[in-house]
């Protein structure tokens, strides 16, 4: 039993974990793997504190909501949510300092911008836009070469409470009468396991582009 059951502790799952755990909930996240793997580092974001403070050197970086939402829409040709790329745009800003305080909390890593616009006079066909930050290690990790974001993050939110289980491979949804998701089924190291959430399950396996038949 617990309060948010998180399936997926990796990109969008570790994240989950954190801001479910930050906000007073009982966390466990699950997993078919033994690690963290292939957790994304190089994160984009319109107006963070790390973008805004290059303003100044580099005013060519100040990037336009409404000009980027319509270079994505166009990149995609139309085949993309709009409200989603909306709401990126209007938030992933704040989400980076989120994770900038995060990872930076212990000396171990600091986050870096990466701005970028490429060639202005001659942008080409896409325009590029200076969104680019990247956590990167500092010297107080010392010789431990396994340390990096995955690790930081998944760190911080043992920090908060939170726990998982490793090895533990979802298998179905658990709902009651009314169709509301309960928990899940699970297959574990000692068997199969029924995962009850009170507050809400999050799904965070990522997309189905492996799967033929989805």
């Amino acid at each position: 039993d617990t309060e948010v059951l998180v399936v997926g502790v990796g990109t969008g799952g570790i994240p989950a974990m954190i801001s479910a755990a930050e906000n007073g909930a009982r966390v466990l996240g699950i997993d078919r793997q033994g690690s963290p793997h292939n957790v994304r580092e190089d994160i984009g974001a319109i107006d963070s504190r790390l973008q805004q403070a290059s303003f100044d050197k580099f005013p060519q970086f100040r990037i336009d909501k409404m000009e980027a939402m319509e270079e994505i829409v166009r990149y995609a040709n139309g085949f993309v949510d709009y409200d989603l790329v909306k709401l990126w745009a209007n938030e992933s800003g704040a989400m980076v300092d989120w994770l900038t305080d995060i990872v930076e909390r212990d000396g171990k890593m600091v986050m870096e911008f990466e701005g970028g616009v490429g060639n202005i006079d001659d942008p080409g066909r896409n325009k590029a836009f200076a969104t680019g930050h990247s956590p990167q290690k500092t010297d107080a990790v010392g010789e431990d070469e396994e340390w990096g974001f995955a690790e930081s993050i998944l760190a911080y939110a043992a920090e908060q409470g939170a726990e998982v289980r490793w090895y533990t491979e979802f298998v179905k949804c658990e709902t009651d009468e009314g169709g509301r998701v309960t928990g899940v089924i699970a297959e574990g190291p000692d068997g199969s396991v029924q995962f009850n959430a009170s507050k809400g399950v999050i799904l965070a396996t990522g997309d189905y582009q492996c799967d033929p038949e989805m």
